[in-house]
């Protein structure tokens, strides 16, 4: 079971968790590796245009991509949008597999371990945590 756990606080290097906001939830790179297409997916949801997509799937790796997007000025866009919907795959996943409902907030980091995005439900999450201590 769940432990009674209401809800969840997702922190992590975002070219990790970024593949859950793919539906891959086994983030193993050898067996899918879609990292490129979910940040060229989220590119299109925040309003980037063709060429910005194209030069994300011309990076190597999710470090280059996400230079890529601040130099694109697309950064702050495409992970807040990335940071929800891993979130709400990662809800959707517990419901599906528990059937039961979850609060899921994500803060997703740089190699550095900079915070680079965080949802709301993870603001809560943390001012709660924060609270309690």
């Amino acid at each position: 079971g769940l432990f009674n756990a209401r809800s969840v606080l997702l922190l992590g290097y975002h070219g990790k968790l970024l593949k859950l906001a793919g539906g891959i939830f086994n983030t193993s790179s050898h067996l899918a590796d879609a990292k490129l297409e979910i940040i060229s997916a989220a590119v299109v949801n925040v309003g980037g245009d063709l060429a910005a997509v194209r030069e994300i799937l011309a990076m190597r790796t999710a470090d280059a991509a996400q230079k890529k997007l601040i130099e694109l000025e697309l950064a702050d866009a495409v992970f807040e949008h990335l940071a929800q919907t891993i979130s709400q795959k990662a809800e959707a996943y517990v419901h599906k597999y528990a059937n039961t409902s979850l609060t899921v907030g994500t803060v997703l980091f740089d190699r550095q371990g900079e915070i680079i995005s965080q949802n709301p439900q993870a603001t809560t999450l943390i001012a709660q945590l924060q609270a309690q201590s």
